[in-house]
């Protein structure tokens, strides 16, 4: 996996650097702006750890808020090295959290969270497809979803579109089950699912996808099917 790490510890860095071990790859940020600015520059993570306590009146809370808006995929695991004074807030922002951990690191329970955050990806898989005869692989978490278009299909991910010229169905077909057709153009990753409304899906990036009146019924049962699923 590829992990950041955040503190404004840098001595806690190496350590928790040396904690993960060779088997990750392993990127450590002592300035919360310079993860953002990465994120926002294409950087993709499978995980981040992010310290709670970082002075002068800033938390890994509200930090941990902003990179639910940049990468509203991208889990979260807490650390502190104060739980008493945070763990009573851990769950008022909307986060993407999968774990929290108490400074010092308790190895046996670290991997214990890695494995879960491992074992909720889609299987590390990849959507791959041609542009001008190159190919190009997608991490598939990272796609929100894709829309039939004047014969091409695009997949719109959380950074960037591109346009496939492959039919809907092929490339859902090539999907994991966390993608679902909601409409005859529309295909949506149910992880990127904030909220079913009247006429379609509310996606975390703010795009709102249709449900036409044929995929209506089977949309709302595989939505409430998957939330009920991560809760």
């Amino acid at each position: 996996m590829r992990i950041a790490i955040c503190d404004d510890d840098k001595v806690f860095l190496r350590e928790l650097g040396q904690l993960l071990g060779d088997t990750h790859r392993v990127e450590p940020y002592s300035q919360i702006d310079k993860l953002f600015g990465d994120l926002q520059a294409g950087e993709a993570y499978d995980l981040v750890m992010m310290d709670l306590d970082w002075g002068q009146g800033h938390t890994g809370l509200s930090y941990a808020e902003t990179l639910y808006r940049i990468a509203p995929h991208l889990p979260v695991i807490y650390v502190t090295g104060y739980n008493d004074r945070f763990a009573q807030h851990i769950l008022l922002k909307e986060t993407n959290l999968v774990g929290y951990l108490t400074k010092p690191i308790d190895p046996v329970l670290l991997q214990r969270y890695l494995g879960k955050v491992l074992g909720s990806r889609d299987g590390g898989k990849q959507l791959t497809f041609y542009q001008q005869g190159l190919p190009v692989s997608l991490d598939v978490q990272r796609i929100v979803y894709l829309e039939s278009r004047n014969h091409t299909t695009i997949v719109h991910t959380d950074t960037a579109d591109y346009p496939v010229y492959e039919k809907l169905s092929n490339l859902l077909a090539r999907l994991p089950d966390t993608f679902h057709q909601c409409h005859k153009s529309y295909g949506v990753n149910l992880r990127w699912v904030q909220r079913l409304e009247p006429e379609g899906i509310l996606l975390k990036n703010g795009v709102k996808a249709p449900v036409s009146r044929s995929f209506r019924d089977k949309t709302r049962e595989q939505v409430f099917h998957f939330l009920g699923l991560q809760v």
